[in-house]
């Protein structure tokens, strides 16, 4: 066998190493990016559970208390004395925030669309009521620039919420009642 041949040989191999190699990488760029995408959801999903997380703590340490003072805030918010409305601002505030923060991971990708529905629907259901939008106006400021955009549009948007919504939204135990039950006489419409 000629020198030549030799190098001919071992110039093959190497060509045949450097494929190899290039497949290599391939198959682990195919692989790493399929597990980036696994772990991008998997962030999602945790994030979207903190969310809904944070609602379900505010919304289970509701007392009989506040859910008496949501009540009389759909009916009566304008005659608050200023205890009533800090104790009306103080529960709702929270809501808020926790709206806020859902909006936030949507607009940065962390929330998926068919989780966002849940927290869209809540802005329509609960934070148009007529008294929250009470709170909201004289609290926006405290939020995001793009959350008072959205908030504002809701707003502009959205049709009233009938008081039985906003009400219902709010156990309250009464006498002879569970907590099944709600504080307001009617259901929320269909």
């Amino acid at each position: 066998m000629s020198l030549e041949t030799v190098y001919y040989i071992s110039q093959i191999i190497a060509v045949l190493a450097v494929l190899a190699s290039l497949i290599f990488v391939g198959i682990q760029i195919r692989q790493n990016t399929g597990q980036a995408k696994r772990n991008e959801e998997a962030i999602k999903a945790a994030a979207a559970e903190a969310a809904f997380r944070s609602f379900l703590d505010w919304y289970y340490n509701q007392t009989p208390e506040t859910a008496a003072i949501t009540t009389k805030a759909t009916t009566d918010f304008d005659n608050f004395n200023a205890e009533e409305r800090y104790l009306f601002f103080a529960n709702w505030m929270p809501f808020l925030i926790n709206l806020q923060e859902a909006y936030m991971k949507r607009v940065e990708g962390a929330l998926v669309e068919d989780r966002w529905k849940f927290w869209d629907q809540l802005a329509i259901t609960i934070a148009l009521s007529p008294a929250l939008v009470k709170v909201w106006e004289t609290r926006r400021f405290t939020f995001s620039e793009r959350f008072q955009t959205y908030m504002d549009e809701k707003i502009k948007n959205e049709k009233a919420v009938p008081v039985s919504v906003a009400s219902w939204v709010a156990p309250s135990k009464t006498e002879g009642a569970d907590w099944s039950e709600t504080s307001s006489d009617k259901k929320p419409d269909a």
